[in-house]
């Protein structure tokens, strides 16, 4: 499947940059859902010293997800993308962390939006496999 944004274009959709950017690709987007790719580099800055991504940048990832999702129709438009910041974490499972030099996909379905927040529910997958879900809310600040 060929990416609708690629690492190259990623800064226009979100305001994350080196070292905590977590989201490599936005592979399909719809005003309902959307799905990325990141490919995780052994030296990132969330990867422990046993080679696997952490919980903390799996959470961080699931919003950079949704971030992108909002940051979408932005970009198409040429029109910068708002910032924000996540407002809270409901409903969050671990189940496994994936290890470096692999990648995982993110998807995030948009439950709800209201007066600039965004209520998401997210799943990390990794192997085929469910590693991380949860629901989200972020909050546009600008």
């Amino acid at each position: 499947m060929e990416a609708l944004v690629t690492k190259d274009n990623i800064k226009k959709l979100i305001p994350q940059r080196e070292p905590v950017l977590l989201v490599d690709e936005l592979l399909n987007y719809s005003e309902e859902d959307a799905t990325s790719v990141f490919f995780i580099p052994q030296d990132h800055i969330f990867v422990n010293q046993a080679g696997y991504l952490e919980e903390s940048g799996l959470i961080e990832n699931m919003a950079q997800t949704t971030a992108m999702h909002m940051g979408y129709e932005f970009y198409k438009n040429g029109v910068p993308a708002p910032e924000g910041y996540i407002g809270s974490i409901r409903k969050l499972h671990v189940y496994a962390l994936p290890l470096s030099g692999t990648s995982i996909k993110t998807h995030i379905t948009k439950l709800n939006e209201i007066l600039g927040v965004v209520i998401v529910s997210a799943e990390v997958i990794y192997n085929d496999k469910i590693i991380a879900q949860g629901e989200m809310r972020l909050v546009q600040s600008n």
